[in-house]
């Protein structure tokens, strides 16, 4: 099993500690910093804590504000959110549950799901479940779903990466559909440059192939954007039939 198919692994990743002062930071800037963060004074430490917040309410606002335009277009229903990390990427949620969709959220990691419920809980429905698995038992329900939506998250499916993506393919077969998926392509993050945790960013033709063999054709995958977090770049891609 893949290591990053587990909620505990997934717990400890979003903790903050002492020892993971910036949870889910790019390992290329942790190993710059963390040894200046240990040793500083508080003043050497704020300025990389202001680093990190303003990175992720950076990545926060492009995933927002493209998710609102594309609210506006979509048939009402219900988006499934796979993944809620540090939740950064989701604030778009709260404005479409006012614009009548509904919102599903699902995350392996116990520790995500509890802090999401304290905020979210009245809102949209967060549930604790490995992707995969809620698939196979219908526990994710896609009966009126009319889109997905993924951040920073097939990178992380490592050898399942195929079946998730098929999965995907098959649930665009459905007319008026739409996947939204923010993923670093290795295409723009070469492994000479860009070093990676547990991750693995695919190539175009890796996740792309087995979303086209589940939807059995061609697809319009459109970009809606690109955005730099850190020195890693995320492309931002809305597929449809």
């Amino acid at each position: 099993m893949n290591k990053n198919n587990s909620g505990e692994y997934w717990d400890s990743r979003l903790t903050q500690s002492p020892e993971n002062p910036f949870p889910l930071a790019p390992k290329d800037w942790i190993e710059k910093v963390m040894a200046k963060w240990k040793s500083g004074n508080d003043a050497e430490r704020g300025k990389y804590e202001r680093k990190y917040r303003k990175e992720n309410r950076r990545f926060g606002n492009f995933c927002r504000k493209k998710m609102l335009v594309e609210l506006k277009n979509m048939d009402p229903g219900r988006i499934n959110v796979l993944g809620l990390g540090l939740r950064r990427d989701i604030a778009w949620t709260e404005m479409a549950v006012r614009m009548g969709f509904g919102v599903s959220i699902w995350d392996m990691s116990r520790f995500a799901c509890e802090n999401a419920r304290r905020e979210l809980m009245i809102l949209m429905n967060i549930t604790q479940v490995e992707i995969m698995a809620g698939w196979k038992s219908g526990e994710i329900d896609e009966q009126d779903a009319v889109a997905y939506y993924a951040c920073q998250f097939i990178e992380h499916q490592g050898d399942e990466l195929p079946m998730f993506m098929h999965h995907l393919g098959e649930f665009l077969r459905v007319p008026g559909r739409k996947v939204y998926l923010i993923l670093p392509r290795l295409e723009d993050n070469p492994s000479n440059k860009v070093k990676w945790n547990s991750a693995s960013p695919p190539l175009d033709h890796q996740w792309q192939k087995p979303l086209l063999e589940g939807f059995g054709g061609q697809l319009n995958i459109y970009v809606l954007g690109k955005h730099k977090y850190f020195n890693r770049m995320y492309t931002f891609v809305r597929i449809s039939m």
